[in-house]
């Protein structure tokens, strides 16, 4: 049986994505790249990003500025 706290906990946990409140599209893309979870940002650089189908300059800009939000930032250098 699960308990409230360890499903609330779950939800928080896997919610990372949905809570970006993203555009559709970005958040679409960003699932199917298996982007759901805080760890799954952290550490990542920007052609990590250019990598998934379907997100574009715009996309990437606003994925930037909603991690900028939550302190996570991407690495730029080439």
């Amino acid at each position: 049986e699960i308990t409230i706290n360890q499903n609330k906990e779950n939800l928080e946990f896997k919610t990372f994505l949905y809570n970006l409140d993203l555009s559709t599209k970005t958040y679409n893309a960003l699932k199917r790249a298996n982007f759901i979870n805080k760890e799954d940002f952290e550490g990542k650089n920007i052609f990590d990003f250019r990598r998934i189908r379907g997100l574009g300059p715009k996309c990437y800009a606003e994925i930037k500025q909603k991690l900028d939000e939550k302190g996570i930032k991407i690495n730029e250098e080439v």
